[in-house]
């Protein structure tokens, strides 16, 4: 569902209807809702009254009949709730009077879960919530003396960011005390760094309790030996200082003597090298041809628009390095100008890998039916003998974790955070609840969190992604990841 932002004539169309819905509905319409057999809006008019379409819509537009001045919405299962400009809630499907209902509200801190509903309170935003579809509404207080910032609810699970050190707090419904779910994981706090050679953190205002401390390094893309040569640590107080000078040095390596085993091994070593190198050939050729077939069965029953390699080679300047904008775990990606002057990203699975044709088949086949504002958009593919490629819409802004770590560039405003967070919930609502299929990206980070020029948040790289039906039990115990450079 979606409307258009500019007047005159905002409109709420639909489609995967399946004729339980109209086309579309004309006017101009606001804070629009959507859930089982129902779609509800607000009309954007002096009256703000509620309107529903839908097989169930006229049940819960008949609920919401007294929502006159209701500017915003919110709704789960076969529900919806209202919170009047007076600040009074209203739900539907409730056998609560209008007075049993909490009072003095702000609106934009609705959320409707299949049980229960909570908002913010006026005016020192904490979080009130009842009880929804029983013989009578219980009113709850979670979290005494807690502001929040927003609040969002699926299930029977309410969850909330705290607006003086945006931890998360979550509750059950009916539950009257909130918890931090990962108390050793909260925000930090904003220090400038006046370090020189060696690196000095204080974590005391940020580490709650017992804390473990390791350490780790990594490159990215390459193997190196890295070497802890010192550290300094207290547990209350600053650290003591590091005597450079009295450091380890570095192991030396060099050539050593061939030993007598040696001769003897290496000879036997080289002939199971052979033998195994052209047991690789054979299971390489004998794989080729089995991808080969299974390509022609994807793109037989599937296909966004195909470019061709010669457009691509030349948008991109040969894929040129001064094109390139980040080094994923199984490709590049490049930034290239179509002969339309059309700005986009190409993304070039690494040649011959069997996980990268693995990553092609599965970006192709996920992202090509995804139509949703925080997902990347893909545009099309290639594929020419090894050569695989995806083309998608660029990201003037790059990836998050540029906007987190790079000092070089100005930091994100808390209302910029708070954007990108809930695009990201939005984009996962829709790849686990809203589609067709059930989408599991697999790999959400920071890197695969890429900006557009105006800073809106969409979810990319689905080489990882796996797609399961409705319903279907998709735990699974296998680990995945990917490594790479920022996009």
């Amino acid at each position: 569902m979606s409307w258009p932002t500019t007047p005159p004539g905002k409109v709420v169309l639909w489609w995967r209807g399946e004729g339980r819905f109209p086309a579309r509905a004309d006017g101009a319409f606001r804070s629009l809702v959507s859930r089982d057999g129902f779609s509800c809006a607000v009309q954007a008019n002096a009256s703000a009254t509620v309107r529903c379409w839908g097989p169930q819509g006229s049940v819960v537009q008949a609920g919401l009949a007294n929502a006159s001045t209701a500017p915003y919405l919110a709704a789960a299962g076969a529900r919806a709730c209202a919170v009047l400009a007076s600040g009074a809630a209203l739900c539907s499907g409730s056998n609560a009077s209008a007075g049993a209902l909490p009072q003095d509200l702000f609106g934009y801190g609705l959320a409707v879960g299949d049980s229960h509903a909570c908002a913010l309170r006026r005016p020192d935003h904490t979080a009130v919530c009842w009880t929804l579809g029983g013989p009578t509404t219980t009113l709850y207080e979670p979290a005494l003396g807690i502001s929040f910032g927003f609040l969002v609810a699926g299930g029977n699970f309410t969850c909330g960011v705290a607006s003086s050190d945006f931890s998360v707090y979550c509750w059950s419904a009916g539950a009257v005390a909130a918890s931090v779910p990962l108390p050793r994981i909260r925000p930090g706090v904003c220090v400038s760094d006046d370090s020189s050679f060696l690196l000095q953190r204080s974590f005391s205002s940020v580490i709650d309790g017992t804390a473990y401390v390791g350490f780790s390094s990594a490159t990215g893309i390459l193997f190196y030996r890295h070497y802890m040569l010192g550290w300094s640590f207290r547990m209350n107080g600053a650290a003591p200082p590091l005597n450079v000078s009295s450091l380890p040095i570095l192991p030396v390596t060099g050539p050593r003597r061939r030993s007598r085993a040696l001769e003897i091994v290496l000879p036997i070593a080289s002939a199971a090298l052979v033998f195994t190198a052209a047991a690789a050939v054979f299971a390489f050729l004998r794989r080729r041809r089995m991808y080969a077939e299974l390509r022609e069965d994807w793109e037989a029953s599937f296909g966004p628009h195909r470019f061709s390699y010669k457009d691509l080679f030349h948008a991109t300047d040969g894929f040129s390095d001064k094109r390139l904008l980040g080094i994923g775990g199984f490709g590049r990606v490049y930034r290239g100008a179509l002969a339309s002057k059309m700005e986009v990203a190409v993304k070039k699975v690494a040649h011959g890998s069997r996980q990268g044709m693995r990553e092609f088949v599965a970006e192709v086949v996920s992202i090509g039916r995804l139509r949703h504002r925080n997902l990347v958009q893909l545009l099309g593919y290639c594929r020419r003998k090894g050569e695989l490629l995806l083309v998608y819409d660029d990201m003037p802004n790059g990836s998050l974790d540029r906007c987190l770590y790079d000092r070089s560039r100005t930091a994100l405003s808390w209302g910029q955070r708070f954007r990108i967070i809930k695009g990201i919930a939005s984009g996962l609502l829709y790849l686990h609840k809203d589609w067709e299929q059930v989408v599991v990206h697999r790999d959400i980070k920071a890197s695969n969190v890429l900006l557009d020029k105006e800073m809106n948040v969409r979810l990319g790289d689905f080489g990882l992604a796996r797609l399961y039906d409705l319903g279907y039990p998709y735990l699974t115990c296998l680990v995945v990841l990917s490594m790479g450079k920022p996009y």
